[in-house]
């Protein structure tokens, strides 16, 4: 069996009691995360994977290649430093790093029926990721290809200038809010598009489309430790995503982004006669967008002081127009 259910004992500097902590642990030459709670009293027993075991399973499961049992006994570590040495443990076994700090958040607002059901596909597919230092993500192959096969429905998405369903449709607010976590998290950025038009979760330049063989979001683990993405949907369809890591970044430094629009562009209605239209009758067709060109300033504060700001992208949406059939 691997880590689960198994009760470790030991006392390891710098944790907090009454809270979570999460290990990565090596395990055959792969790398698994378990999440283990200190109660607040000396020297306890502590249940790896346990409560929150259904948020790993997965994980752990795809990695059910490690063998053996590890007792009570031999997890018996006291003193041991952050970075766990395999003390009284077999080889395979190591505990690589702790991640214990949040360094990046943000959420969006789950729409329509049909679209968060390919969020939450999208989101369960991301959810659990663990980066190592160096190492890079394709929100594009994490979470493709899009077809019911894979858990997609069809939703409401963007193309040539206008809303159509397609299975996926909605996943590029999946990567949307996993872009803004990352920009929080202070994490490198290889790879960002804008959509074609703009989208109404967000600010413009703080989206990320995605679409598979054409747009993808890429970035990388640029901190010394690995990185841990949880990503979920709560019951109000209110996305989540969050990065944890060690965070080395300076006590008191703060990151904010702000999004501003340099020119506009308004839609125009305009009329296209239909032949098989009653008389009289007017039907209302395509998605008006306004056109917007704008882009993204981060504004880096040291306590509550403005250190700097630089633009780190412009984005261009096209307009679309509103058809009127008569």
């Amino acid at each position: 069996m691997c880590l689960m259910g198994i009760l470790m004992h030991y006392k390891m500097p710098g944790y907090i009691e009454g809270r979570w902590h999460t290990a990565v642990v090596h395990c055959h030459g792969r790398y698994i995360r378990e999440e283990f709670f200190r109660p607040a009293h000396h020297l306890p027993k502590v249940q790896i994977a346990q409560n929150k075991k259904d948020h790993i399973a997965g994980m752990v499961e795809a990695r059910s290649e490690c063998s053996g049992i590890l007792t009570a006994k031999q997890l018996q570590l006291p003193g041991i430093a952050q970075n766990v040495a395999s003390q009284g443990m077999p080889s395979e076994y190591q505990v690589f790093e702790i991640i214990e700090d949040e360094l990046g958040s943000f959420s969006t607002d789950g729409r329509g029926r049909r679209q968060v059901q390919n969020l939450s596909t999208g989101v369960g597919k991301l959810n659990g990721t663990i980066l190592m230092p160096g190492e890079s993500l394709s929100v594009c192959d994490a979470t493709a290809p899009y077809d019911a096969e894979h858990g997609y429905v069809e939703a409401g998405s963007y193309e040539n200038g206008q809303v159509v369903d397609s299975y996926g449709g909605g996943i590029c607010q999946v990567s949307t809010t996993l872009y803004n976590a990352v920009l929080y998290a202070e994490l490198q950025v290889d790879k960002r598009y804008p959509h074609s038009m703009l989208v109404n979760y967000v600010k413009p330049s703080r989206d990320a489309a995605i679409a598979e063989g054409i747009l993808d979001f890429v970035f990388t683990n640029n901190y010394d430790t690995p990185i841990y993405i949880a990503g979920e949907i709560d019951a109000a369809n209110q996305m989540r995503f969050t990065i944890y890591g060690k965070d080395t970044r300076p006590e008191g430094r703060t990151v904010e982004y702000e999004s501003e629009t340099l020119e506009t562009e308004e839609y125009s209605v305009v009329y296209k006669e239909d032949a098989e239209a009653a008389l009289g009758s007017m039907e209302y067709s395509g998605s008006p967008h306004t056109g917007t060109t704008a882009q993204l300033w981060k504004v880096v504060y040291q306590d509550g002081v403005e250190e700097s700001r630089e633009v780190i992208n412009q984005s261009v949406y096209e307009k679309s127009d509103q058809i009127i059939l008569v």
